[in-house]
């Protein structure tokens, strides 16, 4: 534990000390990369190591004040050998030769966050989730409970969209970072899960065999989706996991939190084995993370917009957009819709062609009666083949 006089400081001290770039390591040579260091104090009470690999050899970066700037506002702070780094920012050369721009930021316990190029930062992924959405509550550092495990958690934002427009009164369409989840399952099917922000805290299991893909996606990229000058949510990036080996039975498990503000990270998204890690079992998960742009899976039609409403004469229409093809026939007629609802009554839906994006809308009616959810599932298909990606939707009262 650091001293008390940084973990005192204030949100509004804490940014009058800053990391001078000159100091970064690898300054001055020909690495393709240059690291930031970040203080200690405030949020982050404890030191992260950090280490430099020279000659086959680490040697630890030893916390030094000198490499930080300050304002005559920053507070005298008390300097001894507790204190070390709270964590690290990379820099490379993503956009043009000799300037060598942000790319992503580690900072306290495991969380960290990433971009592509010509994006802001947006969702975060961390190392391990440890009873996420648990009514016991979740565990971040201790490790003694392994019944619950979170792996490569995602964790974003979503407050609002087109399918609860009505409960934000707010000149934005829509506010989020990420509005959906995106998964390619271990039998190769994919599923799109839009987002929700729902009243109470639900939890989702897509059960599975060794998958092969998850993420959270933000597929709207217009500016005009959110008309945000600030946040620009349509260029928060997408993340996408890709198992290396085979992770063998479990779930992809989704957590949407209630929140009325976007400043709350609302959504986490992880997978969770079947079963409990006993102590001293040894588990190899291996995965790759991507983040930017979604993963060209070349699969079949992805959803590009689900909305939702009320009816005059009762119930609710459901409308979702599909992105154009080549496989699409100029004939709709030919398409076969595919619409399941746990409870309530459901109609078999219309497909039309949508003269903005050119491709299907699929639009059906529902009404729950007393159901206090509704569990729907609904898919495009052609031939007796996939034409659109499975689309999945849980609906509260």
């Amino acid at each position: 534990m650091i001293p008390e006089s940084w973990r005192n400081l204030t949100y509004d001290q804490y940014r009058k000390i800053w990391f001078d770039g000159r100091n970064a390591i690898f300054e001055g040579s020909d690495a393709p990369l240059r690291v930031d260091l970040f203080p200690p104090g405030l949020y982050f009470p404890r030191p992260v190591g950090v280490n430099v690999v020279e000659g086959n050899q680490a040697r630890p970066v030893l916390f030094d004040m000198g490499v930080f700037d300050t304002t005559d506002k920053f507070p005298d702070v008390e300097i001894d050998d507790t204190l070390g780094f709270s964590g690290l920012r990379l820099r490379a050369e993503t956009v043009s030769k000799g300037v060598f721009q942000e790319y992503s930021v580690f900072q306290g316990a495991s969380y960290f966050r990433a971009i592509g190029t010509g994006q802001i930062y947006g969702l975060s992924a961390r190392g391990l989730a440890l009873k996420t959405g648990d009514p016991a509550g979740e565990e971040f550092s201790d490790f003694t409970d392994m019944t619950h495990v979170g792996i490569g958690p995602l964790t974003s934002m979503f407050l609002f969209d087109d399918t609860m427009r009505q409960r934000f009164d707010d000149f934005r369409p829509a506010v989020h970072d990420s509005d959906g989840l995106l998964i390619r399952n271990g039998a190769g099917e994919e599923i799109w899960r839009p987002l929700s922000n729902p009243k109470t805290l639900q939890i989702s299991a897509f059960a599975d065999m060794n998958p092969r893909g998850f993420g959270l996606m933000q597929r709207a990229r217009r500016f005009g989706d959110f008309n945000d000058l600030e946040a620009l949510y349509h260029r928060r990036p997408g993340l996408w996991v890709t198992p290396k080996n085979d992770w063998g039975r479990g779930s992809v498990t989704l957590v949407e939190i209630p929140a009325d503000l976007e400043i709350y990270d609302n959504i986490v998204a992880y997978w969770r084995p079947t079963g409990t890690i006993q102590a001293g079992e040894d588990i190899a998960l291996e995965y790759d993370l991507a983040w930017g742009t979604e993963p060209e899976l070349n699969g079949p039609l992805r959803v590009l917009n689900t909305a939702m409403g009320s009816r005059p004469e009762g119930g609710r229409i459901v409308t979702i957009d599909f992105e154009d093809g080549p496989d699409v026939p100029d004939d709709l007629n030919q398409i076969v819709k595919l619409v399941r609802a746990s409870a309530g009554t459901v109609t078999e839906g219309i497909v039309q062609r949508n003269p903005e994006t050119g491709g299907p809308r699929l639009a059906f009616t529902f009404d729950a009666g007393d159901a206090p959810l509704v569990e729907f599932r609904a898919q495009l298909r052609l031939n007796g083949n996939a034409l659109s990606e499975v689309w999945l939707y849980r609906w509260t009262a």
